[in-house]
């Protein structure tokens, strides 16, 4: 999964001893994992998308919510290290494409370039599933999917996708 990160960085980058992932959330997780996703879907950004569709479900009890956030197609990429969680990339699929729309970094992870590295992972990741045949990565207003859709355009060409300024990154699969 680490291959793009370490192509359009080549030479290194401090973000690159993150440590793998596991490949998505599922129900199956263990308690760590169940309970930062929890915590997540509990407490989302205040007026987001995802604070303003999942509004009711958060009375759910822990089980039925987690199943529920699967079905309607949540998931993600959580990474740790030991006993910590250093952060996630989030996302919810709509047919064939994936929306990611919260990255975050914990604290004392932060400021090593990790958020990059965990951007370049999951879109690696999304590159290689054949139900997947786009990205958006935020709608390009923000700091972070800014640099990614950056860093992206200017390797566009051998990777073989389509970059746009609205955050959407296009792999060559036809609908």
């Amino acid at each position: 999964m680490r291959w793009l990160a370490e192509s359009v960085w080549p030479g290194g980058h401090p973000g690159l001893d993150l440590p793998a992932p596991p490949l998505r959330v599922h129900l199956g997780c263990g308690p760590l994992i169940r309970g930062y996703l929890l915590r997540w879907a509990r407490s989302p950004e205040a007026g987001g998308n995802f604070d303003l569709k999942t509004a009711s479900m958060r009375l759910l009890p822990d089980d039925v919510l987690l199943r529920a956030l699967l079905r309607f197609r949540y998931s993600g990429l959580v990474y740790t290290r030991g006993e910590a969680v250093i952060g996630h990339v989030f996302d919810q699929q709509h047919d064939d494409t994936l929306h990611a729309f919260s990255i975050a970094v914990n604290a004392p992870f932060q400021g090593h370039g990790y958020a990059q590295v965990m951007s370049m992972d999951y879109l690696a990741h999304a590159s290689q599933r054949d139900d997947v045949v786009a990205v958006r990565f935020g709608r390009g207003r923000n700091a972070v999917s800014r640099e990614l859709l950056k860093t992206l355009g200017g390797h566009q060409e051998r990777l073989g996708w389509r970059v746009s300024a609205d955050g959407w990154i296009e792999f060559p699969r036809s609908r």
